[in-house]
């Protein structure tokens, strides 16, 4: 049967399709400069994968994609690139070879690992885990300047908010994560509490504010990815509880009418 030729583009998009899968968590560099993801890289189980069409074209490649064969064919330079779906066979200039890890679908777009595509078009990398960091240094990545961000936060509060995010809520929800992460940070906001995240981790009155932080073992913490992810959409501007300043595992009798919501059985309080 013959092969119909779509001369339609595959889009790099992300989706969170489970809770090893992030996406616009991680923070792109390219050549020195934060760029927005954009839904270009994604991380799924621990597999660093990019969008087979968009991140070629930054190259000045061209995908096409054939529909009936599952088949995306990158055309750079000399070379013809085909990925099939799920497979980890990349066909090039007649010649097969096999990636570490096979393509991926997501929402009928294909990701290859990032390795391969920078190994085929141009460059070098570096992932840090620690804050889910992706730095791409190539002088072929075209790059505009609507691509340009300007990030809002330091590895530093990334590392403390995500740090407390763990201690104080390791194994609930990502919600709750989120919860609690945005609570931190409107305190930063609010005249009322210190202005960095560690100072306000760090708060004491008439009691300690986070006690868990307060152990010495907090200093040494390397935080879960669950705990860097809602860390980084908080600092991002995902926010879950409003201007909430507080929360507590027992209802405050004396701040009933500043209930914001409960998560995972905790009060949030304005």
């Amino acid at each position: 049967m013959r092969l119909k030729w779509q001369m339609t583009m595959l889009l790099l998009c992300i989706m969170l399709l489970s809770s090893v899968t992030f996406a616009s968590e991680v923070t792109l560099i390219i050549n020195d400069q934060p760029i927005g993801n954009d839904d270009l890289i994604i991380v799924q189980n621990d597999q660093l994968y990019a969008c087979v069409a968009d991140f070629s074209l930054r190259y000045g490649g061209e995908t096409h994609w054939f529909d009936n064969a599952k088949l995306a064919v990158v055309n750079y330079q000399e070379k013809y690139m085909s990925f099939e779906l799920e497979s980890s066979q990349v066909i090039i200039n007649n010649e097969t070879l096999t990636m570490e890890a096979p393509t991926i679908n997501v929402n009928n777009r294909v990701y290859a690992p990032l390795n391969f595509l920078i190994e085929q078009l141009s460059g070098t990398f570096i992932w840090n885990d620690r804050n889910l960091t992706l730095t791409i240094q190539s002088d072929q990545f075209k790059l505009d300047e609507a691509d340009k961000v300007v990030l809002t936060y330091t590895d530093e509060d990334l590392l403390w908010l995500s740090r407390i995010i763990d201690v104080e809520g390791r194994s609930t929800s990502p919600a709750m994560k989120l919860a609690i992460a945005n609570v931190v940070l409107n305190r930063v906001k609010s005249a009322s509490f210190p202005a960095t995240v560690y100072d306000v981790i760090y708060q004491e009155g008439n009691y300690k504010q986070f006690p868990p932080a307060h152990k010495s073992s907090f200093l040494t913490l390397e935080p879960s990815k669950s705990s860097i992810v809602a860390a980084k959409k908080a600092l991002t501007g995902e926010n879950n509880v409003g201007d909430c300043l507080y929360f507590n595992n027992r209802p405050f009798s004396s701040k009933a009418d500043d209930l914001y919501t409960i998560i995972d059985g905790e009060y949030f309080y304005k």
